[in-house]
């Protein structure tokens, strides 16, 4: 049964608790961390580094899984890599996934996910400065941990500083483009 415990990921549980708490508005309106389980995967190499699911048949099932209705699981080498501001963006990158009504079990929306959206993907890349690829080990150092500033985090403000500095970066590529 220890074995079992040593996959519990209480580390990013902590951090979902501390980004509800802090930017509710960011998240779905029934949003419940009681109700999603993390794990962290030891000794795999995926491409993402942590992802979400549905917590359904037969995983709903098993001893101490009352009441849990998303599960996420992290990439144990992949998560090792970055720092605490990429973690804290990986995190409300993953809960972003759940919809309003994703808790609430009359509703349509219970225990679905969604796509990203473009806003998702700016909502990072904003937190992250502006950095498109904040996900990458090595990236981060420009990153404001979203839970250590006193600044609220205003999406709408952000998102249009990031799509500036991204067409600022782009600014210096150079596209040819050729007849047919």
């Amino acid at each position: 049964m220890s074995e079992a415990l040593d996959y519990l990921d209480t580390e990013f549980k902590e951090i979902s608790e501390k980004l509800v708490k802090k930017y509710p508005d960011l998240f779905a309106e029934d949003m419940d961390t009681e109700a999603v389980h993390f794990i962290r995967t030891p000794d795999v190499e995926p491409k993402w580094i942590a992802r979400i699911r549905r917590c359904g048949h037969p995983w709903n099932k098993l001893p101490g899984s009352a009441g849990i209705i998303y599960l996420v699981e992290t990439a144990n080498e992949k998560w090792k890599l970055l720092n605490d501001a990429q973690r804290v963006l990986v995190v409300l990158h993953e809960l972003k996934h759940i919809p309003s009504g994703g808790f609430t079990e009359d509703s349509d929306d219970f225990g679905k996910l969604l796509e990203h959206t473009v806003q998702d993907f700016l909502e990072c890349i904003a937190a992250a400065g502006g950095d498109p690829f904040w996900a990458d080990p090595g990236r981060g150092e420009g990153i404001v941990n979203l839970l250590k500033t006193d600044t609220k985090f205003n999406t709408e403000k952000a998102m249009q500083a990031a799509v500036s500095k991204i067409i600022e970066q782009s600014a210096d590529v150079k596209v040819e483009v050729k007849e047919i």
